[in-house]
């Protein structure tokens, strides 16, 4: 247990005890050692402290990469920008994907689509003209290639 206690303005006694039972006091000035816990010094992790006093594993971190093709994106909502003519589109993101691919078609006869490509599963589409419905579907790109394409999402823009 570590703990500060006051004594006087500028002076501050330190309180140390690492599983030995009676505190040891010190002051701040002086390096705090133990030959017992000779590992506990200035920079290292609790973990790796851990791990030391312990007799663990050192920590290490699991690398999980998806095999095969990612699922399409699930979860995509619309909805109106602050702006008139934006309109913001978010899906839940998959993991394993490094790109995602949207598209913002509107439902008019002849208009051509709006693509977009990002790293985030959300995306803002700008200058879509205010009284018509926009349609819009992404997929996700990983390591294998892309997704399938999510299931569509419409919505009139203001």
């Amino acid at each position: 247990m570590i703990g500060l206690a006051a004594r006087g303005k500028r002076h501050f006694t330190l309180f140390y005890g690492f599983f030995t039972g009676w505190p040891q006091v010190r002051t701040t000035g002086e390096k705090i050692f133990q030959k017992k816990w000779d590992c506990i010094k200035a920079g290292k992790k609790i973990a790796d402290l851990f791990n030391q006093i312990f007799g663990g594993f050192p920590p290490q971190k699991t690398t999980r990469t998806p095999v095969g093709i990612l699922p399409a994106p699930q979860g995509l909502i619309l909805k109106q920008g602050p702006l008139s003519g934006l309109l913001i589109a978010k899906a839940n993101p998959v993991f394993g994907a490094s790109i995602y691919n949207w598209t913002c078609m509107a439902n008019t006869p002849g208009a051509v689509p709006l693509t977009a490509q990002g790293t985030a599963a959300n995306w803002a589409f700008g200058g879509l003209t205010p009284g018509v419905i926009y349609t819009v579907t992404l997929n996700a790109v990983g390591a294998a290639g892309p997704s399938n394409w999510s299931n569509p999402a419409s919505l009139m823009v203001i």
